[in-house]
C-alpha cells in the first residue's frame, strides 16, 4: 500500500496499532489442564503435545487424544481525558468502551506412541484469537478532529463539534504442529518439529458525518451544528477540509509462516524437567484494502 502522510490515517494508524500491535503473541493456554495449572511446561499428560512434546514418550502405548474449547468475553474501558473532547458532550473526559468476544477457542492435541518414538499434533489457536469492537471509536481517532473547532475559534466561534466512529478488529493465527519424540533412555528424551502459522486479521472502521457550529455572520448565523467540511471548504480551508471528510477503512490480512521447534526431557525418580525452545517466525503476511476504503 501506497504510504500517506496525511494527519488522519498517522491517528488511524495509531489506533490500529494500540488495538493490534507487535507480532505474534503466542496463546499458552491451549487445554483445560492449563486452566487448572498455569504451570504446564513440563507436562508428560496428553497436552504435552504443545506444552512438552518430549515429555509424551512417558505416556503408554497407542493413541492418545484431547479435545478443549474456552470462551473468553470482557469489556475494555478506555478513559481518556484531553481538553477539546470538551466540544463533544461538555466533558474533557471520556470514556470508550470495546467488547471483545471470542466464544471459540479450540485446541486438538494428539500423539501416537510406539515403543521408544512418539508422533504428535497439535491444531490451535496458537495466537490473536479474538475480535473487538469500539462502537465509539478510539479517543486516538476523535482527538484531533477534536481540535478543529480550537482552530477555527480564534477567527470564527466554534465550541462545539459532533462525530459517528466506530472501530472493530479481529486477530487469528491459526497453528498446526507436527512432530516427533524419541526416548534416548529411561531419563532423557527429545523432540523434533514445526508449526505451520496460517495468519487472518481484518478490520473496519470509519470516521463520518463530522460536524461544528462556527457563528459565521454570513454562512451560520445561528451557530447551528454543520457539515464541518463543506463549511470549511467554503471559507479556503482546504486542507482542513480534507482531514475532516468522511475516512472509512476495510483491511484484511493473511498470510503464513513456519517455525521450527525442539524440545527436550529430563525423568528421574518423580522430577521431570521439561524444556521447548520455538524458532522465531517470520510471517508473509499480504494486506487487501478495499478501494476507497484506506483511511485517507
Amino acid at each position: 500500500m501506497n504510504k500517506r502522510t496525511t494527519a488522519i490515517v498517522a491517528i488511524l494508524t495509531l489506533g490500529y496499532s494500540y488495538l493490534f500491535a507487535g507480532g505474534i503473541l503466542t496463546n499458552t493456554n491451549q487445554s483445560a489442564h492449563f486452566i487448572r495449572m498455569v504451570a504446564r511446561d513440563a507436562s508428560t499428560q496428553i497436552d504435552a503435545a504443545y506444552t512438552n512434546p518430549a515429555g509424551l514418550v512417558k505416556l503408554e502405548d497407542g493413541f492418545h487424544f484431547s479435545f478443549t474449547n474456552q470462551s473468553a468475553f470482557q469489556t475494555r474501558t478506555i478513559t481518556s481525558t484531553f481538553a477539546p473532547f470538551a466540544g463533544f458532550g461538555g466533558n474533557a473526559t471520556k470514556e470508550f468502551k470495546g467488547k471483545a468476544s471470542a466464544p471459540i477457542i479450540p485446541s486438538i492435541q494428539a500423539a501416537y506412541k510406539k515403543g521408544k518414538w512418539v508422533l504428535s499434533g497439535n491444531l490451535a489457536v496458537t495466537g490473536g484469537g479474538g475480535k473487538a469492537t469500539f462502537n465509539d471509536g478510539l479517543p486516538s481517532f476523535e482527538g484531533l478532529l477534536a481540535t478543529i473547532p480550537f482552530l477555527l475559534n480564534s477567527s470564527i466561534p466554534t465550541t462545539q463539534y459532533s462525530v459517528d466512529a466506530y472501530m472493530t478488529g479481529s486477530s487469528f493465527i491459526y497453528g498446526a504442529q507436527l512432530g516427533g519424540s524419541y526416548a534416548i533412555n529411561d531419563m532423557f528424551s527429545a523432540y523434533a518439529g514445526f508449526r505451520l502459522n496460517i495468519v487472518n486479521n481484518g478490520y473496519e472502521g470509519y470516521l463520518k458525518n463530522f460536524k461544528i457550529n462556527p457563528r459565521h455572520p454570513l454562512l451560520n448565523p445561528n451557530g447551528d451544528m454543520i457539515p464541518a467540511e463543506s463549511f470549511l471548504n467554503t471559507i479556503g480551508q482546504t486542507a482542513l477540509a480534507g482531514a475532516v471528510a468522511d475516512k472509512e477503512i476495510d483491511n484484511k490480512q493473511s498470510g503464513w509462516g513456519v517455525n521450527p521447534i525442539l524440545g527436550l526431557n529430563f525423568n528421574h525418580k518423580g522430577l521431570n524437567i521439561g524444556v521447548k525452545y520455538e524458532f522465531k517466525t517470520a510471517l508473509d503476511v499480504e494486506s487487501k484494502t478495499v478501494d476507497g476504503k484506506d483511511g485517507g
